[in-house]
């Protein structure tokens, strides 16, 4: 990988422009973020996998930060579904943060929703308090009144066995979710019981 630091130095300049109106500079730009997240792929050897994959990361943020052209981010979809079953979990929570922000920007939301499932497996069986963490993010930024119910309702079962130090967080995400997305009084008020039962000392 030739400049890697270079490379991620130059990806988070663009991070700060403006996507360009020259037709020229589009496909230059759009040709390097194609080529950058379809080449990413794994490696034996671990320095090189590092660098592969911040790069790649960096890249995401680009094209999340100008959310087009839709077959870039269709590609980055694709790209972050793959690698987001890695075994590792670091990069499985950097994955799951990079979904967070695609959410929060209402990108491909459909798409990133497959892989709701395993957002949850991940949350209950990562002890790493960082990938929780980003597995909770994704999951708000996610949530909308047809996965509500599904989502809070999982949020409550983690609460049992979540740390301390994010049960704060876990449950106020559970008040904003029940609150936003609540279809029916007696769900809503069958989750405020609940939520105080299992996290009344942090609520």
């Amino acid at each position: 990988v030739a400049c890697p630091w270079l490379q991620i130095k130059f990806l988070r300049a663009l991070q700060f422009l403006p996507y360009p109106r020259d037709e020229p500079t589009k496909k230059v730009l759009n040709k390097v973020l194609t080529t950058i997240l379809s080449e990413t792929t794994k490696h034996k050897n671990v320095n090189k996998n590092n660098i592969v994959h911040a790069i790649f990361l960096e890249a995401s943020r680009v094209v999340i930060h100008y959310g087009r052209p839709n077959s870039i981010v269709n590609l980055l979809c694709r790209m972050l579904g793959e690698i987001i079953t890695t075994n590792d979990k670091n990069l499985r929570g950097l994955i799951m943060e990079i979904m967070a922000d695609m959410a929060k920007k209402n990108l491909a939301i459909s798409k990133i929703s497959q892989h709701r499932g395993l957002v949850i497996e991940t949350l209950f069986n990562e002890s790493d308090l960082s990938v929780q963490k980003c597995c909770l993010e994704l999951l708000f930024n996610l949530c909308d009144d047809s996965s509500a119910q599904d989502i809070v309702n999982h949020l409550l079962l983690f609460l049992d066995k979540a740390d301390y130090e994010i049960k704060e967080d876990v449950g106020l995400k559970v008040a904003v979710l029940a609150e936003r997305h609540s279809l029916e009084e007696k769900w809503y008020v069958d989750v405020v019981i609940n939520l105080l039962s299992r996290a009344g000392d942090v609520v």
